[in-house]
């Protein structure tokens, strides 16, 4: 990773907290990918690990279909999320 890049995790899974009873919906990853918008380039991340930066290395996509980590350089407003999602039962 290049110096200074800020690492950020996103993990879908939407429902309250604090110990309360809840229904909690889970969303499966269909698709891991990213737009950088600095250079255009479209990035993906097929597999767990599968770490890729874009061609001018401002962004970065992981996870594969397991989970979404993105990185990025200056700030979250350099890439555009393309990830698709697919809801499971919980």
């Amino acid at each position: 990773m290049p110096a200074q890049t800020r690492v950020i995790h996103y993990y879908v899974c939407l429902g309250a907290a604090g110990g309360k009873e809840c229904e909690v919906t889970m969303e499966k990853i269909k698709v891991n990918k990213i737009r950088c918008k600095r250079c255009g380039d479209i990035i993906e991340s097929k597999t767990v690990h599968d770490f890729k930066f874009c061609k001018c290395g401002a962004v970065a996509v992981d996870g594969g279909k397991e989970y979404l980590r993105r990185c990025f350089i200056n700030t979250e407003d350099d890439y555009e999320e393309l990830s698709e999602y697919e809801k499971t039962p919980s």
